[in-house]
């Protein structure tokens, strides 16, 4: 997208946002995690200003799996080979809208999801936190 683009997109999403009743975002993770020098300065610009965030393992939650055949590919990537966890500060990007070109119609696995990453997480020794300003590059 070109930066005229990405402005009017941002401006539509607050727009919308606001009519519904919430708050703006603090935090933007750009479409796809396509961070551009352009996305930088839109968001650098706004008043107040936008975090880019980007996250560290994708749920694939899009594509129609199980609830536990996620947590399980996700729990892979945050324990060590002892079981112990090793990954603090890790996003795990999840979904709340099937999507455009989801193999799924609905979320109701990724809410499953949450829960049971959640207790999974605990049961290793990691904790739960919410989503502050990350490193936008990784």
């Amino acid at each position: 997208m070109s930066r005229e683009e990405i402005e009017a997109d941002i401006t539509e999403l607050f727009k919308e946002l606001g009519e519904r009743g919430f708050r703006r975002p603090t935090l933007w993770r750009p479409p796809l995690g396509e961070i551009t020098a352009d996305t930088d300065a839109v968001a650098a610009a706004l008043d107040p200003p936008l975090t880019v965030t980007r996250w560290h393992i994708g749920s694939h939650d899009t594509n129609g799996l199980s609830a536990e055949s996620m947590c399980d590919a996700i729990m892979l990537r945050l324990v060590g080979s002892d079981g112990a966890w090793t990954r603090d500060h890790t996003v795990v990007l999840m979904h709340d809208h099937p999507g455009a070109s989801a193999a799924r119609t609905d979320a109701r696995e990724t809410v499953r999801l949450v829960a049971m990453l959640a207790d999974a997480i605990r049961e290793v020794g990691g904790d739960l936190a919410p989503h502050g300003p990350t490193p936008a590059r990784l």
